[in-house]
């Protein structure tokens, strides 16, 4: 009895043995390491929360604020775990924010206070044209993504020049600026001036936060080890971007585009030489 566990022990081992053998060798098969470079027009925004705020005053900004367009850009780097699954990570660029518009403006209101006192109000408004202020909120971010993926290619498609795929997980966003971009329309200040970059204290910017990200992506091959890929996402921060009077959630709906090139050597068969 004792000799026959031992050889159905064996044998499992090496069933078991010659099974991860495989495995392996069919993750070399599937193997695949790239870089792509990409570009992502996104629509920025945020949720409001203010502390003890009067009553209305959060219900107005929240009309007053509205969803502004940005471009940014990254480099991407991704590697096979598996036949189907892949993890993607690198580094970007992203500016997020918001934008307020004040669309009832007056003669000698004050536009922002802490602008010089000669451009602090409103000047030259020209009767019978509709004046505007845009606060453009924006904050400056690096982000480090770490995304897991899976391949949900058809199996009739699979040969195919299309891919496609869902993805998600998070990522680690680093400030370097905040700013408000005040923009005049229809007016111009004491100074005959129409734009301002101020640095808002009273916001109190948070240095550091985390992000979760979830999006699907398809890839085309347009050239030998080249690919051009379409990835749509939704990026919403975890902790509040500020900590100030107002707290701003922030969250991004992008699109990226870009070019994804394989850093695999080419493993088709060398021709044979007569």
């Amino acid at each position: 009895m004792k000799t026959l566990f031992k050889d159905v022990c064996l044998l499992v081992l090496a069933l078991a043995s010659s099974t991860y053998a495989i495995a392996q060798k069919r993750d070399i098969v599937y193997e695949d390491k790239s870089i792509g470079l990409s570009i992502f027009p996104a629509l920025q925004g945020r949720f409001l929360t203010i502390p003890d705020a009067p009553v209305g005053l959060a219900d107005s900004l929240r009309s007053a604020d509205k969803l502004k367009s940005t471009l940014n850009f990254g480099v991407q780097y991704r590697f096979k775990t598996g036949r189907d699954w892949f993890v993607t990570t690198g580094i970007y660029y992203n500016k997020m924010g918001f934008t307020r518009k004040i669309n009832k403006v007056n003669l000698l209101d004050v536009i922002h206070p802490d602008l010089p006192e000669e451009d602090r109000r409103v000047n030259n408004v020209v009767q019978g044209i509709p004046v505007e202020i845009h606060y453009h909120v924006n904050y400056h971010f690096i982000d480090i993504p770490v995304l897991f993926g899976k391949d949900i290619t058809p199996r009739n498609m699979k040969r195919s020049d299309f891919k496609f795929s869902w993805f998600a997980g998070g990522s680690f966003n680093t400030m370097i600026l905040s700013e408000k971009v005040i923009e005049l329309k229809g007016f111009t200040s004491g100074n005959d001036r129409n734009f301002f970059q101020i640095n808002p204290e009273y916001y109190k910017p948070f240095p550091v936060n985390l992000s979760a990200i979830f999006g699907a992506r398809m890839d085309i091959v347009v050239y030998p080890k080249t690919k051009l890929y379409i990835q749509p996402n939704i990026q919403k921060q975890l902790f509040y971007a500020s900590y100030g009077t107002e707290k701003h959630h922030l969250y991004t709906l992008s699109a990226e585009i870009g070019l994804n090139y394989s850093l695999e050597d080419d493993k088709s068969e060398p021709k044979r030489t007569r």
